[in-house]
């Protein structure tokens, strides 16, 4: 299976809605500074709407969101496309590399001046926006555990990673809650995958 929309999001230890109108000022910094790899367009604010996407950095290849998904904050990390044709891609790949961005973009809220963030990482969400290519079923499930586990075991305890499809409603793109015992700090993540 050859997949190249792929979302990662951590969640925030803290449950409460942060301010998300210091995410603004946070995200605008990254394209100022160039602190992400890659081409950074705009920051979108979604505080609007309930539950939502809340602060988005929009990239070419991918996108950041301070959301609010199912009263979870938490940052988002969505790969949107890849260099070349993400027919040729491998889905190891592209799922190491929407993990890392992940990653580096809790890296970098946590290490704001101000410390107020920190995210948990013995919880992280997988959504695949394809339903063509990945619908929301048992089935693809099937497919996909075995190379999500194959990029999740290296970083955690191999026997305490799990992964579950979070919601049954075949109308919506499959998501997938992994949860692993004993998460470990960032830079320890970062470098189990290899920076």
């Amino acid at each position: 299976m050859s997949l190249h929309r792929i979302t990662f999001k951590y969640f925030l230890s803290d449950s409460s809605t942060p301010d998300l109108s210091k995410i603004i000022g946070i995200f605008h910094n990254w394209i100022q500074q160039k602190k992400i790899e890659g081409l950074m367009i705009d920051v979108a604010d979604y505080r609007h709407v309930p539950e939502g996407p809340g602060v988005m950095l929009i990239g070419h290849d991918f996108d950041y969101a301070l959301d609010l998904a199912d009263g979870r904050p938490g940052l988002g990390y969505t790969r949107k496309r890849t260099s070349g044709s993400h027919l040729d891609c491998d889905l190891g790949d592209n799922l190491r590399a929407a993990l890392r961005g992940a990653l580096i973009g809790c890296q970098l809220l946590e290490d704001e001046p101000d410390g107020s963030m920190a995210f948990r990482t013995d919880e992280a969400v997988i959504s695949i926006p394809d339903r063509l290519h990945a619908a929301n079923r048992e089935s693809t499930l099937n497919e996909l555990r075995e190379p999500i586990t194959a990029v999740l075991e290296p970083l955690y305890n191999p026997a305490t990673v799990r992964v579950e499809r979070d919601d049954g409603d075949e109308r919506r793109p499959l998501t997938l809650k992994i949860t692993a015992e004993g998460g470990a700090d960032l830079n320890v993540l970062l470098d189990r995958l290899g920076r």
